[in-house]
C-alpha cells in the first residue's frame, strides 16, 4: 500500500511540473551579454534581456532565427497564433540589437533589414532559410 501511494504521489508531482513551473521542454540559453533565448514549448521562443536580476522580454513570441556576429544579435520573429497554435509566416519581422549598448532596431521588414545590414557594412552574409540561420563570412 505504501509503495502504491508513493508511486501515485510521484506520478502526480511529475504531471504538475508542466502546469506549475517550467515544462520539461522549456529551455533558457544565454545568447550574448545579458540576452537570453527562452523557449517555452516547441514553437514559442522569446528573446529576453536580464535587467537588475529579472528578465524582460525584448522580442516576443516567436523568435525563429537568431545569429550573433561581433557585437550584434540578428533576429527573425514570426507571430504565434494562440488559437491555431501555429506560426503566422506572413507576419515576419527582423531585428538588429547592439548587445553592448542595448540599442535595438526593429521590427523591420526584410527589405529594411537588408538595407540596414548594407549601411552597417556587416562583413558576413546573414540569411534565414527554413527557420534556420545560414551565414557565410565575406572576409
Amino acid at each position: 500500500m505504501k509503495k502504491a501511494l508513493l508511486l501515485m504521489t510521484l506520478i502526480f508531482a511529475i504531471s504538475l511540473t508542466g502546469c506549475i513551473g517550467p515544462g520539461l521542454g522549456d529551455t533558457e540559453t544565454k545568447v550574448a551579454g545579458d540576452y537570453y533565448l527562452v523557449k517555452t514549448g516547441k514553437l514559442k521562443a522569446s528573446l529576453m534581456k536580464e535587467v537588475s536580476g529579472t528578465k524582460e522580454e525584448i522580442i516576443p513570441n516567436t523568435v525563429t532565427g537568431l545569429y550573433v556576429y561581433e557585437d550584434y544579435i540578428f533576429a527573425r520573429q514570426r507571430t504565434y497564433d494562440l488559437e491555431k497554435k501555429e506560426l503566422v509566416k506572413s507576419e515576419t519581422h527582423y531585428f538588429v540589437i547592439h548587445h553592448s549598448s542595448g540599442e535595438m532596431k526593429g521590427p523591420l521588414s526584410l527589405t529594411e533589414f537588408k538595407s540596414l545590414l548594407e549601411r552597417m557594412e556587416v562583413k558576413t552574409k546573414v540569411k534565414f532559410e527554413n527557420d534556420k540561420i545560414v551565414h557565410v563570412n565575406i572576409n
